[in-house]
């Protein structure tokens, strides 16, 4: 077992714990919460890092490629940090072995990458334990602070599952093959800021509750500050009365707040309504202005993306015309309409402007269904190379037969690169011989 230290520093190892250590929380945390103090509690996920960058430590410092020793350097690191948390006691035996799988797994980050240590249903699982736990405590008042606690980790844990394994499809998606990734950073600059604005509105949405009662708060304490300007009237003062020694002694009583009166009362629900209803009436014309101008918004949006993931610059000056933008990246707004054409309609294809054109419209379609059903496109080959290629994939399961008939790549260098177009016969020729490819 080699030491895998491509890409591999303290910093990485530190990140990858705190994934781990925010998906396992509860696991963690719960236990703890009922076995340590309160002034152990809070250094208690901290010393969990330490075992992760003990073991990591070690692993650098001695090369522990045997499982034996690995899991020696594992038990000293867990011995270690474990009774000086908690001392020989009961909690020694939730402690230690935490200590062992920390310190285990920071070795283990020394010899495998980032898939292998979380693969997807590792996120999963932590998520899914995330919310059983939560579901579970909701049921006990007397834990608010550890419910609380969760949650926050449990939103920081949702974050990260997001941003990996979002990163992740994008660089699956991405190969053309079995190839490294192929992936420019501003690609990934753009998808992860997607990430974050989605996460921005779903808080937004969690949040709006809170900001409907703290505006609901703000009107009634506007409305009541009104009554008590409308109440206060200049204080009359009273005539001296003679001073009479009273025979007996009178339990004093405290002023009583007089009642407001009703068009007092009625003032304040009316003002109350008024606020609401400015409220309502702006978020209807927020989304009335938002709902006429989203349309070409996402035009505009759809657009700018494609020529930023597609490098078309200083290829129209040339006269060239890229077939991976109509291939890969079409505007998800076309996409939509183009699926509820095929399932509410029947599909037709535009009419070709000319045999050229008819010719790359039967290539490209035939192309764009095998993309569909699973096939790699690779925008380095050929038509030909992209012919045998596309043979050899569907080779595998169980058809020899052409997926590009050879007329019709003739035709299609022809009317792409040769600089003739076509005659009417050689189309006819070539659309009766891909007429089993039509979708």
């Amino acid at each position: 077992m080699k030491i895998n230290r491509s890409g591999i520093g303290y910093p990485v190892v530190l990140l990858q714990a705190v994934v781990e250590i925010l998906l396992l929380f509860p696991l963690i945390y719960i236990p703890a919460y009922y076995l340590l103090s309160a002034e152990r509690l809070w250094g208690w996920p901290a010393l969990i890092l330490a075992g992760y960058v003990l073991g990591y430590s070690g692993t650098r410092v001695w090369k522990l490629s045997r499982l034996a020793s690995a899991g020696l350097w594992a038990c000293i690191t867990a011995s270690v940090l474990a009774i000086a948390m908690t001392g020989i006691g009961p909690a020694l035996l939730f402690t230690w072995p935490m200590m062992f799988a920390a310190g285990y797994r920071g070795i283990r980050m020394a010899h495998n990458g980032w898939d292998a240590l979380f693969p997807g249903p590792y996120y999963l699982a932590g998520l899914l334990m995330h919310g059983g736990s939560s579901f579970v405590l909701s049921f006990q008042e007397s834990v608010h602070d550890l419910r609380t606690m969760l949650a926050w980790t449990g939103a920081l844990a949702l974050i990260a599952t997001l941003l990996v394994l979002n990163q992740r499809m994008v660089l699956e998606q991405t190969l053309p093959g079995k190839g490294a990734p192929v992936l420019e950073r501003r690609v990934l600059r753009h998808n992860r800021a997607l990430i974050v604005i989605l996460l921005l509105i779903t808080a937004a949405v969690v949040v709006l509750p809170r900001l409907q009662q703290f505006v609901g708060d703000m009107i009634r304490k506007f409305a009541a500050w009104i009554a008590q300007w409308f109440q206060s009237t200049p204080s009359e003062v009273p005539p001296p009365e003679p001073e009479v020694i009273p025979p007996t002694p009178e339990l004093p009583f405290g002023d009583e707040t007089p009642s407001p009166s009703p068009w007092l009362a009625l003032l304040e629900q009316i003002v109350i309504y008024l606020v609401y209803a400015l409220l309502i009436a702006a978020l209807v014309f927020a989304l009335y202005r938002l709902g006429k101008h989203l349309p070409r918004l996402l035009r505009k949006l759809s657009a700018w993306m494609n020529r930023r993931f597609s490098h078309r610059e200083g290829q129209e000056m040339l006269g060239y015309e890229d077939e991976i933008e109509q291939i890969e990246h079409e505007p998800a707004g076309r996409k939509l309409l183009q699926g509820l054409r095929r399932r509410f309609a029947v599909q037709r294809d535009e009419p070709a402007a000319d045999n050229a054109a008819a010719v790359r419209q039967t290539y490209r379609r035939i192309l764009s269904r095998k993309i569909r059903e699973g096939y790699h496109w690779n925008a380095a080959l050929t038509p030909r190379e992209t012919g045998r290629d596309l043979d050899h994939w569907k080779g595998t399961g169980g058809e020899a037969e052409s997926e590009l008939p050879p007329e019709l790549i003739e035709l299609y260098e022809v009317a792409r690169y040769g600089g003739r177009a076509p005659s009417d016969e050689e189309v006819q020729r070539v659309l009766k011989a891909s007429k089993r490819h039509k979708e």
